[in-house]
């Protein structure tokens, strides 16, 4: 698939990224990270998707493991939070 092409589907799988990103965290900018990272991922695999092809399905599953991985990013986001909170308070 070269670019134009790419970009021609992106719109629509934008779209559908954007959805599955509002029914996992239920907010706009959680839902616009998703279909950031899930074209940011396709975009890299580019050559290698065949233009006749549907592409929705692996929009869906790409979108879906960009919501997991976020909420991985997250839970190891919230312990270095937590040391940082204690060891400032501690300087007090």
């Amino acid at each position: 698939m070269k670019h134009q092409e790419f970009a021609n589907i992106a719109i629509e799988l934008r779209d559908v990224m954007l959805s599955i990103g509002r029914e996992f965290f239920g907010n706009e900018e959680d839902a616009k990270d998703v279909a950031q990272e899930g074209l940011l991922t396709l975009c890299k695999y580019m050559e290698q998707l065949d233009v006749d092809k549907n592409h929705r399905p692996l929009a869906i599953r790409v979108a879906k493991h960009c919501c997991i991985d976020m909420v991985r990013k997250r839970k190891k986001q919230i312990p270095m939070v937590r040391n940082y909170i204690a060891i400032m308070l501690r300087r007090t």
